[in-house]
């Protein structure tokens, strides 16, 4: 029962699919941020890019 508990104990087979998931976890989070940052900033653009076409026409 004891060799049992301890071999369980020493058994890694699944913190690489743990790493793996943790990893993804902070690249989603990080795609996710920056889309919402350049998302923002090119709504920003556009709409002075459309104010600016909008006074210059007669």
């Amino acid at each position: 029962m004891t060799a049992a508990l301890a071999a369980f104990a020493r058994d890694d087979a699944g913190a690489t699919a743990i790493e793996y998931a943790f990893l993804l976890a902070l690249i989603a989070l990080a795609i996710v941020g920056s889309a919402e940052l350049l998302g923002s900033q090119l709504a920003g653009f556009f709409n002075s890019a459309a104010s600016e076409v909008q006074n210059a026409a007669p």
